[in-house]
Formats: structure tokens, sequence, C-alpha cells
């Protein structure tokens, strides 16, 4: 009975962690929606105008790959130098 009350709060921890993530994504990010929230507009609202970005923009790539950027930060910590 106690792994299944263990395995069962994981699990709701689990959906309470994409929930949450979910939610960020709904109310903060305007892109790839038809019909973005007031707060993600928001931003739009105070970024420098030169730099031409509207919530009609498709969402932009990283600029470093996943990989790529774990291999950098791994390589950092190895050579920390202390």
């Amino acid at each position: 009975m106690k792994n299944h009350a263990i395995a069962q709060s994981i699990t709701n921890s689990k959906l309470a962690s994409s929930l949450l993530c979910w939610a960020y994504v709904k109310r903060w990010i305007a892109e790839g929606y038809g019909t973005p929230s007031d707060t993600a507009l928001a931003y739009f609202d105070a970024i420098p105008r030169s730099w031409s970005m509207s919530a009609g923009d498709a969402y932009p790539s990283p600029v470093v790959e996943p990989d790529a950027g774990r291999k950098i930060a791994l390589d950092a910590y190895e050579n920390r130098g202390f």
C-alpha cells in the first residue's frame, strides 16, 4: 500500500508540473495561438518597436540547439578550475 501511495504522489506531482507548465505557456507565449492571452500580448507592447516583432510571428528557433548547449554546459562544468 505504501508503494502505491508513493507512486500516486509522483504521478500527481508530474501532472501538476505539466499543468503549471501549460498554464505558463498559455499565459506568456503569444506565438502560435490564434487568440493569445492579454499578458502574452502585453510583451509586444513593452518591447522596442525596432525589434520588429509581433504576436503573429512564428516562435523562434533556439539560438543554441539543445545537444550543443548541453555539451557547452558540461564542458564548462568540467573545466571550472576549482
